[in-house]
């Protein structure tokens, strides 16, 4: 099996695991509008209510 299908694999198998813990919390998204550059800024998500 190819690296791509192992990881995907894996993934599926441990996601539900991983995401019962960060479920319902804020999350923020790192935004390089012009690739890598000072000129990135974080975004903040807040959570689902």
């Amino acid at each position: 099996m190819h690296y791509k299908g192992k990881a995907a694999r894996y993934d599926t198998t441990v996601a539900p695991f991983l995401l019962r813990d960060i479920t319902g919390h804020p999350s923020s998204l790192l935004r390089c509008l012009s690739g890598i550059t000072p000129d990135c800024f974080v975004r903040a998500m807040p959570s689902p209510d």
